[in-house]
């Protein structure tokens, strides 16, 4: 059980890197022999309307490192565990300013 645990977080990570890639990339560095209007018209005869990605602020080297170091001490988690966590940000909720 545990190594399909394993493939299971490994295939989620490829996902998420595969989304990262072709999101974050420029249209025009894909070399995709198709036009924009195609491919919007496609995302929405699959009801994936078109957005444009949430604006966050960059991480620093410190933040990366960080995440990376919480990962690896925590991949071992069962599922249910990570369930119960609020994943959040230490950003406050209305950008830049106090803190309520």
């Amino acid at each position: 059980m545990d190594v399909l645990n394993r493939l299971l977080r490994a295939v989620a990570c490829l996902f998420f890197c595969f989304f990262f890639l072709i999101f974050h990339m420029p249209f025009n560095s894909l070399m995709l022999p198709v036009s924009t209007v195609t491919i919007r018209r496609h995302l929405c005869e699959a009801n994936l309307p078109a957005r444009s990605p949430h604006k966050v602020p960059l991480l620093r080297k410190r933040h990366v490192l960080k995440r990376w170091q919480f990962a690896k001490e925590h991949i071992d988690w069962p599922v249910e565990k990570c369930r119960n966590i609020l994943w959040t940000d230490e950003r406050t909720q209305w950008g830049y300013g106090t803190q309520h």
